[in-house]
């Protein structure tokens, strides 16, 4: 039954949920000719570049700083699971949104040190809490609950 659901997975995944997928591939080429070696890590192609930035999914490629933590990792799985449910709207829905969402965090947290200090939770907007959620429940089989306080 675990094969039937990856395979499953994965079919939808490249079918439903095509543009992603093509960008991930486009992604991991570049990275492989760039000479950085991939690993599966949670059935995806995982990429460890770089220090403390957190991460990047599309189709099946995950970019991630070296050693993730496991709420990172697990968080990206969730992101593809949304491309599976979502498809090529995961790109407008989610990805877009949320790689706006990490920039603007960042250029507050750089140049406005008061408001850094009342940004909300990472996962307190629907398409990141989702994600954690989604990969929780699929890959460790447990309930995530994220932290509500400020700052975090």
């Amino acid at each position: 039954m675990k094969i039937f659901k990856k395979i499953l997975f994965w079919s939808w995944l490249v079918v439903w949920a095509t543009i992603p997928m093509l960008m991930g591939a486009f992604v991991a080429l570049a990275l492989i000719i760039a000479g950085k070696k991939p690993r599966i890590h949670y059935n995806m192609l995982t990429f460890e570049i770089g220090y403390n930035w957190g991460g990047f999914s599309c189709g099946f490629v995950k970019l991630v700083s070296v050693n993730p933590s496991e709420h990172l990792s697990v968080h990206e799985w969730g992101h593809a699971a949304q491309m599976v449910i979502l498809g090529n709207f995961s790109l407008l829905l989610v990805m877009l949104p949320s790689v706006i969402r990490y920039w603007h965090r960042k250029w507050i947290q750089k140049h406005w040190r008061e408001k850094h200090k009342i940004l909300p939770p990472y996962d307190s907007i629907w398409f990141e809490g989702t994600a954690s959620q989604l990969g929780y429940k699929y890959l460790l089989g447990r309930k995530y609950i994220w932290k509500r306080k400020m700052g975090a």
